[in-house]
């Protein structure tokens, strides 16, 4: 009875680290996935910018 009210005791524990761990890499995943998208979008309208200089000259 012992040990198995031991192990009880540890399996909240176990899963709510496995939990913040996910929670983790999806947020980092998710910000990663943001940044990218922030870039693309400089890089792009970086570009419509510069189309638009040489149109102007």
């Amino acid at each position: 009875m012992d040990g198995s009210n031991t192990n009880f005791m540890d399996y909240p524990r176990i899963v709510y680290l496995s939990d913040t761990t996910a929670f983790a890499e999806g947020f980092f995943l998710w910000l990663a996935a943001l940044f990218w998208l922030s870039v693309k979008a400089m890089l792009l309208g970086l570009a419509v910018m510069l189309m638009l200089l040489v149109k102007a000259i």
